[in-house]
């Protein structure tokens, strides 16, 4: 139903030629005259009825509907005259009491002990105490803005996705699954969601899934390594005692365990993992003729990478040991940034991963060569800590075994003209080159040797 058409005073004065001055001068004794047949006119009896009525079910806020029910035959105007005289306005659907106002959500009791769970029933005694009737009380809940119910319980849900986070946390008292709160609370991606709640100090990650109040104090989780570390500073562990332990404190799964093992920070002999000490350094694995798409050119070390959709995203990767070591890199040391036309590439060592190396995006020049997934970008790093990048070319017509080979590796065409510079760039004999391209995956290099040599 339309809320009455209000009018200034200019409107009305405008419409009765009379002045504003005027109009007010009429409103007071007006109001007044309608007040007193209310009170005393036996023939305004029905409209005494109608507001008591009104005021007797609608207390200080009702739903508009009830006006209605009130006066059932009567119009629109008889209707507004009846909630102007019981004193109430209109609003969203709703019959709101003059001088009423519905309390601020910060403003509302909590649960003793939360910051964000509301205190449900001495929010119905504070709104019953201001007149709200007790079967209106869920429509003044639910104008309330900010509060919102989590698991049939009404919390603050002001605020940012943290926020609403710790409201959740409140409420459960307990650790949550990640995936779980972002079900509750979550908006756009869970990546940015875990970003954020990983970064607030109120939250703490307790296991490798689940997140928990940094109040509640307790143990916390880290990383897979942190957590190895300070375990084995007390000593050697058996990696099957270390990984149980874990797995039960922290839900980390026992592989995990097992693969970090081989991090550069620890030293694994045997079934037991210890710290590694500083005497006892790490040393790089050393088998660049195992490496898929690498090969030597002089001073120079060229590799193949597949572009793929990781490349593409922007996502950085693992490089080979190889390669880290020929830009001088070791665990734990600064990373370095290799030079590039296009945008300065950051490679890094931890010696808490055991992956490797890893190089930064490649997005850059990729996208400047015009790369789609299932093209082959070559990296060519050469001296002063820089590195070349393009892609390589799809046949030719008529290629020779050399010209073919030239393409695939990048390495010169007078260097492809017989075995011995091809088995020098990969770094064995001349009678292991076939078997050694076939193992390491690159099968269209050791097709296109096999035929020089046969040719």
């Amino acid at each position: 139903m339309a809320g009455p058409v209000r009018r200034t005073l200019e409107e009305l004065a405008t419409d009765f030629h009379v002045t504003r001055e005027r109009v007010r001068q009429l409103e007071g004794p007006a109001d007044a005259d309608i007040r007193h047949h209310l009170e005393h006119a036996e023939d305004w009896l029905p409209v005494r009825w109608a507001v008591q009525t009104l005021i007797r079910q609608a207390g200080s806020i009702a739903p508009l509907a009830l006006l209605e029910g009130c006066v059932p035959k009567a119009d629109r105007r008889v209707r507004n005259l009846i909630r102007w005289l019981a004193g109430y306005k209109q609003s969203a659907g709703m019959l709101i009491r003059d001088g009423f106002t519905l309390p601020s959500v910060k403003d509302l009791p909590r649960v003793d002990g939360n910051e964000r769970v509301i205190d449900e029933y001495e929010l119905i005694e504070l709104l019953e105490g201001a007149g709200v009737l007790a079967e209106h009380v869920p429509l003044a809940i639910d104008q309330i803005a900010g509060l919102y119910r989590v698991d049939e319980q009404l919390v603050d849900w002001t605020g940012s996705l943290v926020d609403k986070t710790i409201a959740v946390l409140e409420l459960r008292d307990e650790p949550q699954e990640l995936d779980d709160l972002f079900d509750v609370v979550g908006k756009g991606s869970v990546r940015s969601f875990r970003q954020r709640v990983f970064e607030d100090k109120r939250l703490s990650r307790v296991t490798k899934t689940k997140l928990g109040l940094s109040s509640w104090g307790g143990t916390r989780y880290t990383t897979v390594v942190d957590l190895m570390v300070s375990r084995l500073q007390g000593g050697p562990r058996l990696i099957s005692d270390l990984a149980q332990e874990l797995e039960e404190t922290y839900e980390v799964s026992t592989a995990s365990v097992s693969m970090y093992c081989y991090a550069p920070i620890f030293k694994v002999s045997g079934y037991i993992v210890a710290l590694r000490r500083a005497d006892d350094p790490f040393v790089p694995r050393d088998k660049a003729e195992q490496v898929q798409g690498l090969c030597l050119l002089g001073e120079s070390l060229i590799w193949h990478v597949p572009v793929d959709g990781d490349i593409l995203r922007g996502s950085g990767r693992a490089i080979p040991h190889e390669i880290g070591t020929f830009l001088g890199l070791a665990p734990g040391n600064p990373g370095l940034l290799l030079r590039n036309p296009i945008a300065h590439i950051p490679v890094t060592w931890s010696e808490k991963t055991h992956v490797g190396p890893s190089i930064g995006s490649l997005q850059a020049q990729a996208n400047a060569l015009g790369a789609q997934v299932g093209d082959v970008l070559r990296l060519s790093f050469g001296e002063r800590l820089g590195v070349d990048m393009s892609l390589v070319a799809p046949p030719r017509h008529a290629e020779t075994p050399a010209e073919r080979l030239s393409r695939l590796t990048g390495l010169p065409e007078a260097d492809c003209a017989d075995g011995d510079r091809v088995a020098e760039a990969i770094g064995v004999p001349k009678d292991q080159v076939f078997e050694t391209l076939i193992k390491r995956g690159d099968e269209l290099w050791a097709e296109a040797f096999q035929e020089l040599i046969e040719g």
